[in-house]
């Protein structure tokens, strides 16, 4: 994926309905750099990741907003490898760790066991302020970008882990095309699709900033 390309694209749109807008970014990583990081890991990281890395920065913050309070918005904040590197540390967090954990509270407890197992597998890439994140599956050969709703074991259906896009490259590109809006109601499961996906052509995401 071209990284630049995407946020050139990005900022020629949103220069072109006269929104401005902010886009600060770090050093990217050289090879060495990246190889010491993953190895810091234990794995390597998806090559979308690696690309963003050692071709575009290493971090970086892009932000807008209409000037009205509840206008549309982005604060696309992508960490560092050194971030990344705490939120895999950290991860899982916020749910219960015993294996014999009941998952009482939801309505299929198998399926919550299953879907805990699960979780071990993936890489928190991006984090929201309500406590949910954006992540990617690492047991899943393609790499898919799922959603991890921060409390799915307090309630609900056992399962958690929407597949936002197939890949990271198809989900960023997307999430592009409508200039890295949040869902208009601050809360990603009222953007996502029936199934897989998210309704990007929906109204959660303001069609001024659509291209």
């Amino acid at each position: 994926m071209d990284y630049q390309r995407t946020f050139d694209a990005v900022c020629a749109h949103l220069t072109r309905v006269g929104q401005r807008y902010e886009l600060k970014k770090q050093p990217r990583l050289g090879s060495a750099a990246l190889a010491r990081a993953e190895e810091g890991m234990g794995f390597a990281l998806p090559a979308p990741l690696r690309e963003l890395y050692s071709s575009y920065a290493n971090g970086f913050l892009f932000r807008w907003s209409e000037s009205k309070d509840d206008g549309p918005f982005t604060m696309l904040a992508f960490p560092s490898i050194a971030a990344l590197k705490k939120l895999h540390r950290e991860w899982p967090e916020g749910w219960p760790q015993d294996a014999d954990y009941a998952f009482e509270f939801t309505d299929d407890p198998a399926l919550a066991r299953r879907t805990a197992a699960r979780m071990k597998l993936w890489l928190p890439v991006l984090s929201e302020g309500n406590g949910d994140s954006i992540c990617i599956d690492l047991a899943v050969a393609s790499r898919p970008t799922v959603f991890n709703q921060h409390d799915w074991f307090d309630g609900g259906s056992g399962a958690n882990g929407h597949v936002m896009g197939e890949t990271w490259d198809a989900f960023f590109e997307a999430w592009s095309r409508v200039c890295f809006q949040f869902p208009r109601t601050l809360w990603w499961p009222d953007a996502l699709a029936a199934g897989a996906g998210v309704d990007w052509s929906g109204p959660q995401f303001a069609a001024r900033y659509r291209f």
